[in-house]
């Protein structure tokens, strides 16, 4: 199981990602910063760079996923502070990272790109030994997915996208939480030479029962997861008892 230096090592690798994405989201300039204190519990700083489309549905949705994730009682000992970057730069991921003191997350244009479910698959997929479907599924769809699909249209507004943004940013904080209140599992699940040792507690046949992209690797399962139940989704044994061996947030 991963040590403190360890975990050390992986958080000030983070730093470094955190300066490159920063980098991207810089080149258009950051145009509005917005420091919500008290955002129904936790203290989040807003940072927008050159976006389309209206920043206030990116802000409504953020509150919405925070106002959801406010009703976990987790987020009572979590004494940091939450930045998030709003950016369209094709360089920009959709992307928590974790360096000890902040949880940084970066919201690029791949956060509207909803993956269709009638796109055909020419293969079928296939498990493989290290967990993730390979082959013939594209881009994985993912939770944040299916709520585009089952949100309605409105005249003059796009609550299909406003439900996909507040979906990705509970999954990333999804991740967060995972490396804050388990840190030793999450780097053991970030090397592949440790993560293998985790397929025992069966995430890989329960990862099928949470979403597609859930099957990707063990820490995209404890998300995606962490999502469905944020969400109000009530799994069954196989799901919860995977989840919570893998120190899933609770």
């Amino acid at each position: 199981m991963a040590g403190l230096s360890d975990v050390r090592s992986g958080r000030e690798y983070e730093l470094t990602e955190i300066v490159k994405q920063r980098h991207f989201v810089y080149e258009g300039g950051v145009s509005v910063l917005s420091e919500i204190k008290n955002l129904h519990g936790f203290s989040v700083t807003i940072k927008t760079g050159s976006i389309s489309g209206s920043r206030g549905q990116y802000i409504s949705a953020i509150s919405d996923a925070f106002k959801i994730l406010s009703s976990f009682d987790f987020h009572k000992g979590l004494n940091k502070k939450i930045i998030i970057y709003l950016s369209d730069h094709k360089m920009v991921k959709n992307i928590a990272f974790m360096n000890g003191e902040n949880i940084t997350i970066f919201l690029g244009s791949r956060i509207k790109n909803h993956m269709s479910a009638a796109k055909p698959s020419k293969k079928s997929p296939i498990v493989s030994v290290k967990g993730g479907v390979t082959a013939g599924v594209g881009r994985a769809r993912g939770i944040a997915d299916y709520m585009y699909d089952v949100t309605s249209r409105q005249l003059f507004k796009n609550p299909k996208e406003s439900a996909m943004i507040k979906t990705v940013v509970i999954h990333e904080m999804g991740h967060a939480l995972h490396e804050h209140f388990h840190p030793e599992i999450f780097w053991d699940l970030k090397r592949e030479s440790t993560a293998q040792a985790y397929n025992s507690c069966g995430w890989i046949n329960a990862s099928f029962d949470v979403s597609q992209y859930a099957t990707t690797n063990a820490l995209e399962f404890v998300a995606e997861t962490f999502t469905g139940m944020a969400l109000g989704e009530k799994y069954g044994k196989i799901v919860a008892n995977a989840y919570s061996a893998l120190g899933g947030p609770q």
